[in-house]
């Protein structure tokens, strides 16, 4: 998501104290020859000085300082030529978790070897830096479709089963899963492999709703006569309102949005008011 320089201002300032507290300051020091040239004084960041040799560093600490305990142990995922994933390396071995990076087969040997020594898994791609994000992605997506599958093939009802897709799919709670989805839409329309890794997302997701809905509606709990389409308009509405609390901050509440897919869901499948409370 692309943000004014005021909001990058303001989101700076807001996380630059946790940082502090796991990365350490890089000084300014004065260009002389640049300087002199000018007639000013030109500063330079001395990012080489930062703990993994890039400034890279501070947005992937950034980002894994969002993530829970149990997320970082779930594992991330990235791409990266080098310095990035070195950063996300020294997050999580900082923090705790477990990490994997796609990169291109010919990456430097160095960074390979540092990545290597911050314990994260490498998975090398080919030598098209361009593939690399589709990759990651793949595997993320391939990584929520296993969550999916696990649920469509317990034992339990539908009516549990649906209350347990849509807290895994709605953007609840501290998800920042959507972010990262939303960015892949954005791209998708650029990228083909991009669009058929969000594709096979989309249409697993609506396929596994459409299943408990056609299971609900045989063993009597739901009352529908169209399942695929209000699996797909269950779902639109869930991506349009995802859509809402990421990219919008504060202009509608997850627990607001929360209470309309609720509201949505029932009268969709002819549910009680409360069946899904």
């Amino acid at each position: 998501m692309t943000f004014s320089p005021a909001e990058a201002a303001e989101r700076s300032e807001h996380v630059a104290p946790r940082l502090r507290e796991h990365l350490p300051l890089t000084p300014f020091v004065r260009f002389g020859a640049f300087s002199d040239e000018l007639g000013a004084d030109v500063l330079v960041k001395c990012e080489h000085l930062q703990r993994t040799g890039s400034f890279k560093a501070r947005g992937a600490m950034s980002k894994i300082l969002t993530l829970t305990d149990e997320q970082r142990q779930a594992g991330v995922v990235t791409a990266s030529t080098g310095n990035h994933g070195l950063g996300v390396g020294n997050a999580l071995a900082t923090l705790g978790g477990h990490g994997i990076v796609y990169l291109p087969e010919n990456a430097s040997p160095s960074k390979v070897a540092a990545l290597r020594r911050l314990g994260l898994e490498l998975r090398a791609e080919g030598n098209d830096s361009g593939v690399l994000e589709p990759k990651a992605r793949a595997y993320a997506a391939e990584h929520d479709l296993a969550r999916l599958d696990k649920l469509l093939e317990s034992s339990a009802t539908p009516l549990v089963k649906l209350r347990k897709l849509v807290k895994m799919y709605a953007p609840t709670g501290a998800s920042k899963a959507w972010a990262m989805w939303i960015d892949g839409w954005a791209e998708s329309m650029r990228v083909p492999e991009l669009e058929a890794v969000s594709r096979r997302l989309d249409l697993r997701w609506k396929e596994g709703l459409m299943d408990v809905i056609v299971a609900g509606v045989k063993d009597g709990t739901f009352a529908c006569d169209d399942a695929q389409g209000a699996a797909w308009r269950l779902v639109g509405l869930m991506d349009g309102l995802a859509v809402q609390v990421t990219v919008h901050n504060r202009v509608i509440s997850r627990r607001q949005l929360s209470e309309w897919v609720r509201i949505a869901a029932t009268r969709e499948l002819g549910l009680a008011e409360d069946a899904l409370s």
